[in-house]
């Protein structure tokens, strides 16, 4: 078995050689190894802002620097989001370098170049799939990797059978797979059990299937200091800069235009500023220079195709460029199979077929200067088949635009682009097309901007964001994916549309005169042109006050804002808030962080009859004796979320609001604090009832320090925090046969439940038939049972403490539960024993004998313990 993995691992060192070679552009005729080049990417944890976590301690800016941490101790499935030209792809390719320098150094080839030697202990092998249209993963796997060696495939094969934790498939491009086979996955079969790490744009993450063991990262833009480093790199090892004397200048003139949000197009511009000493001053200013560079050595060669006189002109920003006839030829020519790729074509197209559509001479020209490149579509059967496509998607997307902004058919293409983007999927999917056209077509964005906008009120994920309290974070497991990442996408993608429209304003072709009479004698009368407006119908405040969205917000019509989301330090100023607001007039979500709450005591009842969303924080004003009590009266109003800090007879009044209300979906109670008790809250006397809401579905109850709790039965999502008080009385209130609870998060320490509390809940568990999602935090006792009738699905448990004997009647009760794909995860928990001390869970070999009994591929660390999923009985 050894001998064959050296030998497999031999044969994928020759393979992974070429494929690390990166021909950064082919216009300079020369390769690198990705090391060469390559600076640390800027990557981060984002599994809790896109709503997939419960665990509030986690830091999702901390940035992810080594391998271990990627992966990490026991290995997991990743998910990698970024922009396009972001730098997925090299990120992967670095990989399978280093895992490929570690296994030559193990196999006493070359010495090791690293201290780290995570992937070569971890992975025996590293499968990089470049996704296309394909049948499955193995089929590609064969395809792709072992077409020349049939032996070698069908040993890894059946070493995966037993082995399958110690392969790494690398999926690169899901966007490339989903523009063929929209919202699904591709088919790993039995490779179900390998480590994945997948790759993909922002508008596919609704696609993924995200475990609770599942890591999700995003690349951001590049650290000044990385930006340097790559520059030195490129100016070093392809641009002959050896003594770097150049360097300083570019980086001054790369700094001034702000390019370093993409790595390919820092990249590329560096080329060409060597080449020009100039940089564009804007995105289509840049890569219309970037086009003009990878066509320059051009000017001197032929183009056998007929070269008639241009019909069409290209949009003004190439004007300046100095552009051979020739060149713009190939512009023009390439812009429209270009366009035609985004709207009709996949990922590739055969070169046979691209022949024909630009000529053989235009096509032998792309390749050479790099604009297009051979790839092999590894679906078809025969092998010989070539294809084409974008050597990168913002050429592409560029010169997409390029096409719509050319000539006399402007306005019949740029339909044809409305007509494609259609679905908020696309509008994601295409946002750097959008961004290039306002570039090149001013005029336009107005109608680009309200089409964004249109599109994205209609989809799934702006209506759950404004019909949700949905925020920065997950409210629990099982619930969909937090829908506030989506708005704030939108929201950017406005924004960088109006940036790149107000820099390139002096290529708007709208006429700026227009002749009129006088008695007969003509004369020219100078019009105004028509302002740039930007639709809004989200706004979102976060972190800080930017003034463009302001402006933005208030030169909205009333009728067209439909939410406003604020989350902002308690020093921030809010008059401008309380503007933005006072305006809008058919607002249906409304989300006021603390230092923003106090607009809602200044505005009236009429200005929220449609408001079905409310998050608020009602705190005591010196000059205002009353409380906002209209707002639990709106008859609109079905989604709530409130932080209460008042007096115990205004705290009454809200609560007895609460009471004569019965409509309520959802409700989030975070804290409730009556001041006139702080130091004696036993004293507090009210109650909390909300048994009339018999439609609420998702609750959750903080810091509440209630006499009594009273809930629906028809709860499905609950979670009550460790400081919630009397707890005991919404156990009760669910302790019948006909409850609906599916999700259940507990937690928060430090816990101010008495004995009766826990107990009451110990009691509820084998009645909780419905139950699909357990969340524990810091919770500590003898111990819980579920009901055999439980179809569990996932299990976390964090800082959870049993005796010995309750947690083997946790494990057997699991055992019994009728889920037959039930996860768990189990971090830094421990087993009570006598005289007070503690031993952690993963040391106690008979709790981990029959965790292993019962599930699948368990793997324990140091603290933690995950497994797969449940033995089937």
């Amino acid at each position: 078995m050894f001998v064959f993995v050296v030998a497999v691992q031999t044969f994928l060192l020759k393979i992974y050689e070429q494929l690390n070679e990166i021909q950064v552009l082919k216009i300079v005729f020369k390769t690198v190894n990705v090391n060469k080049v390559y600076v640390d990417s800027n990557i981060v944890s984002v599994k809790r802002r896109y709503g997939f976590s419960v665990d509030e301690s986690s830091d999702d800016r901390q940035r992810v620097t080594t391998y271990r941490e990627f992966f990490g101790e026991t290995p997991t499935n990743v998910y990698l989001l970024g922009s396009s030209g972001r730098g997925k792809t090299t990120f992967c390719h670095h990989m399978v370098d280093h895992w490929c320098q570690e296994i030559r150094s193990k196999h006493g080839g070359a010495p090791e170049q690293s201290e780290e030697t995570y992937l070569s202990d971890t992975f025996d092998f590293i499968f990089f799939i470049s996704l296309e249209k394909a049948g499955s993963i193995a089929d590609m796997i064969r395809r792709q990797l072992f077409i020349e060696n049939q032996h070698y495939y069908e040993f890894v094969m059946k070493y995966l059978l037993t082995n399958a934790h110690r392969v790494l498939l690398v999926l690169d491009d899901l966007d490339e797979w989903q523009m063929i086979n929209p919202g699904t996955l591709p088919s790993r079969e039995h490779l179900n059990q390998c480590i994945t790490l997948i790759t993909l744009r922002h508008s596919e993450i609704s696609t993924i299937p995200l475990k609770s063991k599942d890591y999700l990262y995003e690349i951001k833009e590049l650290c000044e200091e990385s930006v340097r480093k790559l520059v030195e790199n490129i100016a070093v090892q392809l641009c002959g800069d050896r003594d770097k004397r150049r360097v300083h200048k570019c980086l001054e003139d790369l700094q001034k235009q702000h390019i370093n949000e993409i790595p390919m197009v820092l990249t590329f511009s560096v080329f060409s500023w060597y080449k020009y000493e100039s940089i564009g001053q804007s995105r289509v200013d840049t890569h219309a220079r970037i086009i003009r560079f990878l066509l320059s050595t051009l000017n001197n060669e032929h183009v056998q195709d007929d070269c008639p006189k241009l019909i069409e002109k290209l949009p003004p920003i190439f004007s300046a460029l100095d552009l051979s006839k020739a060149s713009k030829h190939i512009i023009l020519r390439l812009s429209s199979f270009a366009f035609e790729f985004l709207s009709d074509h996949g990922p590739s197209t055969s070169e046979k077929d691209l022949a024909g559509l630009l000529g053989v001479d235009i096509l032998r020209c792309c390749l050479r200067t790099g604009l297009l490149v051979i790839t092999r579509r590894y679906e078809s059967q025969v092998t010989d088949d070539l294809y084409v496509k974008f050597y990168h998607r913002s050429i592409q997307d560029f010169l997409a635009a390029t096409f719509i902004a050319t000539g006399p058919s402007k306005e019949q293409r740029l339909s044809k682009l409305l007509n494609h983007t259609s679905t908020y999927q696309r509008i994601l999917d295409c946002s750097d097309v959008f961004v290039f056209v306002c570039g090149l077509m001013p005029e336009h964005t107005s109608k680009l901007s309200k089409h964004i906008t249109d599109v994205a009120s209609q989809s799934k994920e702006i209506l759950a964001f404004r019909y949700s309290l949905d925020e920065r974070y997950s409210f629990a497991r099982g619930r969909h994916m937090s829908t506030y990442k989506f708005v704030k996408m939108t929201q950017k993608l406005q924004l960088r549309c109006l940036r790149e429209a107000e820099n390139n304003l002096k290529f708007s072709q709208q006429k700026q005169f227009v002749v009129e009479t006088a008695y007969g004698v003509p004369y020219y009368n100078a019009i105004q042109k028509d302002p740039i407006t930007i639709s809004l119908s989200d706004v979102m405040m976060t972190d800080t006050v930017d003034d463009r969205i302001v402006t933005l917000a208030l030169k909205q019509d009333p009728h067209d804002v439909k939410s406003v989301f604020v989350d902002m330090p308690l020093v921030a100023q809010t008059d401008t808030v309380q503007r933005i607001i006072a305006k809008a007039d058919s607002l249906v979500r409304l989300h006021l962080d603390e230092s923003c709450s106090k607009i809602i005591y200044l505005l009236g009842e009429k200005k929220f009859q449609l408001l079905q969303s409310l998050t608020i924080s009602l705190t005591p004003l010196p000059d205002n004796n009353n409380i906002p009590l209209w707002l639990l009266r709106l008859p609109s109003l079905k989604f709530l979320s409130m932080s209460v800090h008042e007096n115990h007879d205004k705290i009454d009044q809200i609560m007895d609001g609460l009471w004569w209300r019965f409509n309520l979906l959802e409700v989030h109670l975070e804290r409730v604090r009556c001041v006139d008790h702080l130091h004696n809250t036993n004293e507090c006397t009210y109650e909390l009832d909300l048994r009339k809401h018999s439609h609420l579905k998702h609750l959750r109850i903080g810091e509440v320090y209630a006499n009594a709790i009273y809930v629906p039965i028809s709860v499905q999502y609950l979670a009550v925090s460790g400081k919630t008080k009397n707890v005991s009385s919404i156990w009760r209130c669910l302790n019948v046969p006909t409850n609906n609870v599916v999700s259940l998060t507990i937690g928060q320490a430090p816990f101010i439940w008495e004995q009766h509390d826990f107990h009451a809940l110990y009691e509820l568990m084998p009645k909780l038939n419905l139950l699909k999602f357990l969340t524990l935090l810091g919770f500590k006792y003898y111990g819980l049972v579920f009901s055999p009738s439980a179809r569990l699905k996932e299990i976390f448990l964090y800082d959870v403490m049993f005796d010995k004997n309750g947690w083997m009647k946790f494990l057997d009760s699991l055992n019994m539960a009728s889920g037959r794909k039930t996860v768990i995860e189990i971090v830094d928990s421990f087993v009570f024993i006598l005289q007070g001390e503690t031993i952690n869970v993963v040391t106690d070999d008979e709790i981990i004998g029959r965790i292993q009994e019962q599930f699948n591929e368990v793997s324990t660390t140091r603290t933690s313990l995950k497994s797969k999923t449940k033995r089937q009985q």
